[in-house]
């Protein structure tokens, strides 16, 4: 029903992201309409007294929440790590209202954001083929695209879909692993060979030295030869990314100057095939953009760099303390 898709947040340690990103949430106009679910990961057993106080912030920000229709904070009592109170999160809230808008806490939205989302779900749910609807366009320049587009990379930074995708979620790595190399299909999941790194983090999950659902959801995309449909213009800029954080090992801001749109999206009927441009373009920024090495590396540097990237990811997990 266009106007009660609901809103789901999920968050742990990080106040001030939080606070940032319900704020810019709340300015998008469609938000007074949209139930908000916010759900807060618990303390990892070895927390410390300064992230208890900052989980005990991120609750109390959450149950202050305004500008939506409702609000409902679900607070783990123990961590769950990111991964779990994803899937947990959303197979919740999808099997209540059949589709979900999804948003991570470090998350800078364009007031066009969920118009955007909510049109885009309309339009596209009865096409089978049409997986999920993203919003971080972030591989195709500060400034964006021509146009709306389809890839086989689902967002999973701020992004939406409905029940009848989610059911389709395998979560099981190795049968995910297993099934992409029977169809033949783990160089499809790098782009056609153009990268070398989307069935490296699926072998990491496989051997637990990740604990991705992303990577998860991207494999089932590909698997099932679905599509995600993403804006012209970027929708959202993720602010999380720095030294630390908990996706971009290396603490490079690819992001940094990303173009929010300042004015509304359009959603009209597209085709629903992949755009080729789009692809050459996430290909192209992956391989170039996103992890560079230094240019005169010191020996430290060189053995950053050799590590596994599941490893840098862990080691990078570790020093931010999110799961």
């Amino acid at each position: 029903m266009p106007g009660a898709t609901p809103i789901i947040v999920f968050a742990y340690k990080r106040p001030d992201l939080l606070r940032n990103t319900l704020e810019s949430l709340a300015l998008n106009a469609p938000a007074a309409q949209c139930p908000l679910h916010i759900h807060c990961d618990g303390p990892r057993t070895d927390a410390s007294a300064a992230d208890i106080e900052a989980i005990r912030q991120v609750r109390a920000i959450a149950h202050a929440a305004q500008g939506f229709a409702s609000v409902e904070v679900r607070a783990a009592e123990v961590n769950k790590g990111l991964a779990r109170s994803v899937i947990d999160g959303v197979t919740e809230v999808i099997d209540r209202h059949g589709r979900a808008i999804v948003v991570e806490d470090d998350s800078l939205l364009s007031p066009h954001f969920l118009r955007f989302m909510i049109d885009a779900l309309d339009l596209y749910e009865q096409h089978e083929r049409v997986f999920s609807i993203g919003a971080w366009n972030y591989f195709n320049g500060p400034d964006g695209a021509p146009e709306n587009f389809f890839i086989r990379y689902p967002d999973s930074q701020a992004w939406a879909t409905w029940k009848r995708s989610w059911d389709l979620f395998d979560q099981d790595g190795p049968r995910l692993m297993r099934r992409l190399k029977q169809g033949g299909l783990l160089r499809k999941l790098d782009a056609d060979g153009r990268v070398k790194e989307y069935a490296r983090m699926l072998a990491d999950q496989v051997a637990g030295r990740i604990d991705s659902w992303a990577i998860r959801w991207t494999a089932n995309c590909i698997l099932q030869d679905k599509l995600a449909f993403f804006p012209a213009t970027s929708l959202v800029r993720n602010v999380g990314i720095g030294p630390g954080a908990t996706h971009e090992a290396g603490g490079h801001d690819h992001n940094r100057d990303l173009r929010l749109a300042d004015a509304p999206v359009p959603v009209r009927p597209m085709e629903v095939r992949e755009t080729s441009w789009a692809l050459e373009a996430w290909a192209a920024y992956r391989k170039s953009r996103l992890h560079p090495r230094p240019l005169n590396p010191t020996l430290k540097d060189r053995f950053w760099w050799a590590l596994p990237a599941g490893v840098r990811r862990w080691h990078q997990r570790r020093r931010k303390g999110r799961a």
